[in-house]
């Protein structure tokens, strides 16, 4: 069975300004959906599938959020939230006193020995480096020059 396409609220010319100025291309693809269908270039989901390169199902979920929760519904993208980390809470606060703390020449190996013996966690240093870059946001300062700068400029 068919089921009928909602009404676009958008006008064309707005659908197509934001594709514009969307750089997700996720939320693009999503606009560019509903820009076929103001326009009448896709009458069908099936149609409007086959313009995109995806399947009929995934128009159908689009479609759905969109007429239930219209434009901000539809371009809302979920992030996974990913597996719980092995850590306890108690060593992520300890972590992120000792990296703000940290005396100039300390290391992340310094860190994770220390830490991985005080909680008796089985953790790879790689592990804790790639959780400090992810979480904390913080990074190794390196003494490189500037290469914006010509010799003997400072």
């Amino acid at each position: 069975m068919n089921k009928r396409v909602p009404v676009v609220a958008e006008t064309a010319d707005e659908l197509k300004s934001m594709m514009r100025k969307e750089r997700n291309y996720r939320r693009r693809e999503r606009l560019l959906a509903l820009y076929l269908l103001k326009i009448k270039q896709a009458g069908t989901r099936l149609d409007l599938a086959r313009l995109l390169g995806v399947s009929r199902n995934t128009v159908a979920r689009w479609l759905r959020r969109y007429e239930e929760g219209g434009l901000q519904s539809l371009l809302d993208i979920g992030k996974p939230k990913g597996r719980r980390s092995k850590l306890p809470r108690e060593l992520f606060s300890e972590l992120n006193d000792r990296l703000r703390d940290r005396k100039p020449g300390t290391s992340y190996k310094e860190i994770w020995r220390e830490l991985k013996g005080k909680y008796g966690v089985d953790i790879t240093y790689h592990a804790l480096y790639r959780h400090i870059r992810a979480r904390t946001r913080t990074s190794e300062t390196r003494n490189e020059p500037d290469s914006d700068k010509k010799e003997g400029e400072d």
